[in-house]
């Protein structure tokens, strides 16, 4: 089978390889029952470790991406498997070359199949619905003898809630919710007397303004903004899975540096745009010295970099480690391995100076044409702590297992008393239990950052002065 529809390749701005597949693809129906096919068969060749696959929308056609049994994304020698495989065997071939392995086994695992919303673009729903029932039917001619396997399908969901729910199978919201209430509480505890809890200010430009756009996020959102209305004030835009307005999104603020058009700001009110498959965000605020009678009539177009100011990963990183490492500091806590924070060189050399000279992170350079193969270089690195962001938006922090064992032990050795050290091990705790993902998940970015702010008593003006 030829394979001109079908184009494998890198996404630079969220770090792993994907498969994009044309909508003009006459052989759909039999691409997608080898997909499924291979998924099955790269189960047993690993001993009945799960492979799951991440289906959503690509200008027009569909793109799909692969994870292992722990939602992280697939090793390179697996991958090189799955391309031979796809590109270079027919059905028949594939299965009957293989009879004799499936044999061996008498369960292959689960596989999850992930998929994003339905989209305006019918053309677009259409494919990926032929595309998820082709997979199924290939997965299941492996697993026709074998009664104990489930093919388990997770809608209307973000890639990182799906690699979660690979490995929990359920609780992703709650698990924010939760351990975002936790860590405020903490803060407000460890906090002076005299300092304001979250849940007493009414500052109305702490309120944070969302643009979703378009994308998963929005239902995630939607629940959390009802869940936590009390610590997090949260006024949500372009949720609407078929709303047809594209000038919007992470993306698009960060190229453009425009707010979308439906959304109106006060000035210092705090702005945030998501990608649409929950990897990625970006800050934002319109700044205060705008004139009164220009900003009342003011269109979208109106607002160039001259009033918009726009905080990027680099931000976000670096609010991120300034507080772990001071919470480190605090502490005085033994390292295993090194803290350490890798960077683009995409990024400014004002932030790289100010990492160095406000955090105990080891700084590590990316080259830009590795980029796209940042989580592979990631796992290489020996680190207690290990924290990542692009300027675009994605990125996330990565707590050794180890690390966290250690810092739970510590933990319990101590009394829940007055003892600051019993909140600073805890802020690491609960840390560690949201960014309990390998893929940037921007909705644990958001809390993580709303939370920093609030132990710091940062407003988003200060926080774009940190360098």
């Amino acid at each position: 089978m030829s394979n001109k529809y079908i184009t494998h390749n890198y996404l630079n701005n969220l770090g792993f390889e994907y498969f994009i597949i044309d909508k003009e693809n006459d052989n759909i129906n039999i691409l997608a029952q080898k997909i499924g096919i291979i998924i099955s068969l790269l189960s047993i060749e690993c001993n009945g470790k799960l492979f799951s696959i991440y289906i959503s929308e690509y200008q027009g056609g569909c793109i799909f991406k692969l994870f292992n049994e722990k939602g992280e994304f697939i090793y390179p020698e697996y991958l090189t498997s799955f391309k031979n495989l796809l590109f270079n065997r027919n059905i028949d071939k594939l299965i009957n070359d293989n009879n004799e392995i499936t044999k061996k086994y008498l369960n292959i695992g689960n596989i999850s199949i992930g998929i994003d919303h339905d989209h305006s673009n019918v053309s677009s729903n259409k494919l990926k619905n032929t595309l998820i029932e082709n997979i199924i039917n290939g997965a299941n001619q492996i697993k026709i003898s074998n009664n104990n396997n489930n093919i388990i399908l997770h809608k209307n969901v973000t890639i990182p809630e799906f690699c979660y729910l690979i490995k929990n199978n359920k609780g992703y919201l709650n698990n924010l919710c939760c351990n975002y209430i936790k860590l405020i509480n903490l803060i407000d505890i460890n906090n002076d007397d005299d300092s304001e809890s979250l849940d007493d200010r009414s500052n109305d430009n702490m309120r944070c303004v969302i643009d979703c756009g378009n994308g998963n996020c929005g239902n995630i959102l939607d629940k959390l903004s009802l869940i936590l209305y009390d610590s997090l004030d949260l006024e949500i835009f372009n949720n609407k899975y078929n709303n047809t307005y594209d000038n919007c999104g992470s993306e698009f603020l960060f190229v453009y540096k425009k707010f979308p058009i439906n959304i109106q700001l006060d000035p210092m009110q705090i702005f945030i745009s998501f990608n649409k498959i929950g990897t990625r965000l970006i800050f934002g605020y319109l700044e205060d010295n705008i004139n009164d009678q220009y900003y009342n009539n003011y269109e979208y177009n109106d607002f160039q970099s001259d009033n918009i100011c726009i905080l990027d990963g680099q931000y976000i990183g670096a609010c991120m480690t300034v507080y772990i490492s001071t919470l480190i500091d605090m502490l005085n806590i033994e390292l295993d391995e090194k803290l350490c924070y890798v960077y683009t060189n995409d990024c400014k050399e004002t932030f790289v100076d100010y990492l160095k000279e406000n955090t105990n992170f080891e700084l590590i350079p990316t080259n830009e044409s590795e980029s796209e193969k940042i989580y592979f270089d990631i796992k290489n690195i020996n680190a207690d702590i290990i924290i990542y962001f692009k300027p675009n938006g994605y990125g996330g922090i990565i707590f050794n297992d180890k690390f966290v064992n250690k810092i739970t032990n510590e933990k319990e050795k101590l009394i829940e008393t007055d003892d600051d050290d019993y909140y600073f091990l805890n802020q690491l705790l609960i840390l560690s239990r949201l960014f309990n993902n390998k893929i940037g998940d921007s909705i644990v970015n958001l809390l993580a950052v709303r939370a920093i702010m609030h132990y710091s008593d940062l407003d988003i003006q200060e926080l774009s002065e940190l360098f």
